[in-house]
């Protein structure tokens, strides 16, 4: 079940699944290292423990002062909760199983939440569902009961939890502690307000203090804690043994250690803190995950000292390893921090020539672009590389004219290769951008539309409907599904082929587009030959197989962008009669929404009153504008942002005007014989309901006619 209707989802400290890993590999390390106790204080949702239990530990121990990990603790161990004391402060009750607990923790906090239109709606949902929601906790923790079997859990605190096991020889410590002051308390507010238990005492955590503590606890002990900080970027309490940008602008998770050394010795790597070395962040901020690039962006080289340098690649890897880079550049976009990387200028201790300048090292903050491809388009640039070889080369009287390679070292998964190898980087012609470089010469190009060139003959046609479906298809997605092919050449950038995609994406409004293009620097012969084998070298459709994909399509938008005849899927539609196949008139409009059980039952009535008809059905396209107006101007007025609340919130108003009020209603045309009145009937009429309605006297206009006919008014109208 999703979050919001699953109490088994409320629990604090959750790690990401690479922070997971991370946890993992040193518990199997651990393991294999005589490690024989994991011990998990601020269990939560025994997230640690479960990890723990996969990886074949027996000894298992955890601890928390919520209610909620205190009902879910004796569960997984098998014991009764009846010793926790629970009683609802309203009743004096108390509940009948674990579950039940579980699930008012929840109904609390949607009660909580109510008074809005997606609040009430959620609460609705919550209590119709009781059972079925009841059942689902049951087989959940009936899940992890078998997961963890080996689990001794206990409602302390965790400063009294690690003081009886930092002494015990082979224990690996993990606390996932609240992440602000308070957090224990702030989450579990509804749920504590109207329940009374037997709660053990403890302290308020309070980050980063909290944070010293639990080192200072563990200083000269036995075990091997690990503590997880969420902290502004390189303000975090001790040595961090992983590291990764937090979700907020600024905030960074770290595991933190008390003893990093080890955690380094067990997973083998070779970096020692003897001696910390100076680290410091820059004045840049980091590049938010979310944030957006436009073609008005500013990248810039920035000289990155070694103590930024060493700062950055810790942030970036938990896995450090010290940089052999004689120089650190940041690159900056828009005034955030997206990267670094370093050269190396020891060529000759890599295997290179004397003139190489090698890139030791790139690594880019977490956002939705690929910045590697980014960073190590601009490390490859003339201009960049200058600055790290200009006093070397003069000192050697060597031109400024060098090859750029990469070591390998600090490639992230997905980095791909360095853009420029061989010389100093080409020249890019006007109005092309190189995206990345292929081989034999070809590149991924993003260009300018109006600077490619057609060729002056040209043997393939196209028919206009199929264009001008082209252009549609094309300016549905915004990019080419196909790539042109083009060839560089003196005259600038010349199609070979695809001159007619080109010309549709210039039709849609396409202003750039992406082509493969060739620089190998091909004769006007070569040109001319693979013009002609693009156009004629192509396969023949098997007519069955084509039927069969045929088929499979359902919707009239996907039938015209598939580009085949109105016929031919007539002809499919006669020899498969079972094939769904839209009628080429209809424009049609697809609208799916999601609702509660009990919103869906309002709309089924609603369409009930409305129409004899199936209830699921279509409507003129021409309705749609009006539907999505109207929707956005019920979120407004209702002030709510789901869409299937907003529907339903519509659905109740029409459903009283259809007379959902408790009372009997006929038609007005049912009464006057038919729906018209005549009009001056009608200016009198709507007049004297506007008086009315200003004077509080009536709310519907219907109403008119009660008072009408109490003070006489309607005798001889």
């Amino acid at each position: 079940m999703a979050f919001g209707q699953n109490p088994g989802a409320l629990f604090i400290g959750t790690l990401f699944p690479d922070d997971k890993a991370f946890v993992a590999s040193v518990l199997k390390a651990a393991k294999e290292n005589g490690y024989t106790k994991v011990v998990e204080p601020c269990s939560g949702q025994l997230a640690m423990s479960c990890i723990a239990a996969d990886l074949g530990y027996e000894d298992i121990e955890a601890s928390d002062i919520t209610i909620f990990s205190g009902v879910l603790g004796r569960y997984v161990e098998g014991r009764p909760i009846e010793d926790m004391g629970i009683k609802y402060v309203e009743t004096g009750e108390s509940p009948e199983s674990a579950a039940e607990v579980m699930y008012e923790i929840k109904h609390r906090e949607l009660l909580n939440a109510a008074g809005s239109v997606y609040g009430d709606a959620m609460l609705i949902d919550f209590e119709s569902r009781k059972d079925a929601i009841l059942k689902s906790i049951h087989a959940e923790m009936d899940a992890l009961k078998e997961r963890i079997p080996n689990l001794t859990y206990r409602d302390m605190d965790m400063f009294d939890h690690i003081n009886a096991v930092k002494d015990v020889p082979g224990t690996v410590i993990l606390c996932m502690c609240p992440t602000y002051k308070g957090g224990y308390e702030k989450f579990y507010k509804a749920i504590s307000d109207s329940v009374e238990w037997n709660e053990p005492p403890y302290s308020v955590f309070e980050p980063p203090a909290g944070y010293q503590k639990l080192l200072d606890a563990v200083e000269g002990s036995e075990a091997l804690l690990i503590i997880y900080e969420e902290v502004p970027v390189g303000e975090h309490v001790g040595t961090p043994v992983y590291g990764r940008q937090g979700g907020r602008v600024g905030i960074n998770m770290y595991l933190v250690s008390n003893r990093p050394e080890e955690v380094e010795r067990l997973l083998g790597t070779s970096c020692s803190r003897k001696k910390p070395a100076k680290i410091a962040p820059m004045k840049y901020p980091l590049m938010p995950q979310d944030y957006v690039i436009t073609k008005k962006s500013r990248v810039e080289v920035v000289k990155a000292g070694t103590e930024n340098i060493r700062y950055y690649r810790k942030l970036f890897t938990h896995n450090f390893t010290p940089s052999q880079a004689s120089s650190g550049y940041a690159m900056i976009v828009d005034g955030y921090l997206a990267g670094i990387f370093g050269y190396m200028t020891m060529a000759n201790t890599l295997g290179g020539n004397a003139d190489d300048v090698f890139i030791g090292f790139g690594m880019c903050t977490k956002t939705n672009y690929r910045l590697n491809r980014l960073l190590y388009m601009v490390a490859c640039q003339r201009r960049s590389v200058g600055a790290a070889i200009q006093s070397p080369r003069r000192a050697h009287g060597l031109e400024a004219d060098v090859r750029v390679r990469h070591t390998g070292q600090d490639l992230q998964a997905g980095h791909g290769r360095v853009l420029a190898e061989g010389g100093a980087m080409a020249e890019e012609a006007a109005g092309v951008e190189v995206i990345a470089e292929l081989e034999d010469g070809i590149c991924l190009a993003k260009v300018d539309i109006n600077a490619m060139r057609e060729q002056d003959l040209n043997a393939r046609v196209m028919e206009d409907d199929k264009f001008n479906q082209l252009v549609t298809n094309i300016g549905k997605r915004g990019t080419l599904e196909q790539l042109p092919y083009c060839v560089e050449t003196e005259r600038g950038i010349e199609i070979v082929s695809g001159h007619h995609r080109t010309r549709a994406a210039r039709a849609a409004g396409l202003d750039h587009i992406n082509i493969l293009l060739d620089r190998s620097k091909l004769t006007r012969s070569s040109i001319a030959a693979k013009q002609l084998a693009h156009n004629a070298i192509e396969g023949v459709d098997d007519k069955d197989t084509l039927v069969k994909i045929a088929a499979l399509i359902t919707d009239v938008d996907d039938m015209l962008e598939s580009a085949l005849d109105k016929d031919f899927f007539e002809k499919v539609e006669q020899e498969a009669a079972s094939m769904p196949v839209p009628k080429i008139d209809f424009e049609w409009k697809t609208v799916q929404f999601t609702f509660l059980s009990h919103q869906l039952e309002d709309l089924k009535r609603l369409c009930e009153k409305t129409s004899s008809a199936d209830w699921e059905g279509v409507a003129d396209v021409a309705q749609f504008d009006r539907f999505v107006e109207a929707l956005n101007q019920t979120k407004k007025f209702g002030d709510v942002k789901n869409v299937g609340s907003a529907v339903h919130f519509m659905t109740e108003r029409a459903l009283k005007d259809f007379g959902e009020d408790g009372r009997d209603y006929r038609t007005a045309a049912s009464v006057f014989g038919k729906g018209l009145i005549p009009q001056h009937v009608a200016d009198k009429l709507e007049t004297k309901i506007k008086s009315l309605t200003e004077a509080g006297k009536i709310k519907n206009p219907w109403e008119v006619f009660d008072i009408l006919f109490d003070d006489g008014e309607g005798e001889g109208a």
